[in-house]
């Protein structure tokens, strides 16, 4: 059951039990707000840093309006959000991947208490390379890269790294990177008559059909340059440092944009071109 059918249910509701579930969802999603801004955990592509005066006032506004609001979150978990997690079988957390996770999605199960790990990764990278933990959980990111993983961005253009904040393709290095692209470019068979072929069947199994397999390094190189990083086609950017403030606890962690040729992976699965789910 996604945030759909969720909706559906609550629509079908009385119109009491409808207010009160649409109100109870709201306030909780100011107080996740105002959580993730005491936290640390708001996204941000800005270099700038901001004074210690407006981070000590921005803290301490969020934090009173998260201690106002938490009784109501903490009613709602009760009296909403547990059928909720009963509903879709999940209570504390959930798995995002293989399609784009839309920001509205992601704030509604962090709302009624459902910390989505986001991943990714492609088939060339079997599969991910980079995903959210529960400890850092930054919405509208896909996490920091795994163990032995590096990940950069480079211009589009020169192939030049590019500083954190600066939106570009994102290649991906690490051991589970493909070595290659492979084709198959022939078949053999053994010369032997139709019942050799059923001996030697029962004997070996069907090992008479013999695939040769051989590194297409044309794909290869277009994808994989010499030093193994690995050409994604995605494009992205990476969360700059911040030592103080909303976003102290944002910094290295990889947020993706779409694809470098327009086309992106639809909230379906589907590749598509980004227009197609306006």
């Amino acid at each position: 059951m996604g945030k759909s059918s969720i909706q559906k249910q609550i629509s079908s509701s009385s119109g009491a039990r409808k207010f009160v579930a649409l109100m109870l969802i709201k306030v909780s999603l100011l107080y996740m707000e105002a959580k993730r801004i005491y936290e640390g955990g708001v996204l941000t592509i800005e270099h700038i840093q901001e004074s210690l005066i407006i981070v000590v006032k921005d803290w301490l506004w969020a934090r009173i309006v998260a201690v106002l609001l938490w009784p109501l979150h903490m009613l709602a978990m009760k009296l909403v959000y547990s059928k909720i997690h009963s509903a879709i079988g999940i209570s504390k957390a959930g798995i995002s991947g293989g399609a784009s996770l839309p920001l509205h999605i992601d704030r509604f199960f962090e709302a009624i208490g459902v910390k989505v790990q986001n991943g990714y990764g492609l088939t060339e990278t079997s599969p991910v390379v980079a995903a959210r933990r529960p400890s850092c959980n930054v919405l509208g990111t896909i996490g920091h890269p795994l163990k032995y993983t590096e990940i950069k961005i480079v211009d589009m253009k020169t192939g030049e790294v590019l500083p954190d904040g600066l939106k570009g393709i994102v290649k991906v290095k690490g051991p589970q990177v493909m070595k290659g692209y492979y084709k198959e470019i022939r078949r053999k068979r053994s010369r032997m008559n139709r019942k050799e072929e059923e001996e030697d069947y029962l004997k070996r199994g069907n090992q008479q059909t013999m695939m040769q397999m051989v590194v297409n390094p044309s794909a290869t190189s277009e994808a994989v340059d010499e030093e193994g990083w690995f050409n994604t086609g995605d494009i992205g950017w990476i969360t700059p440092m911040h030592s103080m403030g909303r976003s102290r606890n944002c910094g290295g962690m990889v947020v993706l944009e779409g694809r470098s040729k327009d086309t992106i992976v639809l909230s379906t699965g589907r590749g598509g071109e980004e227009n197609d789910e306006k």
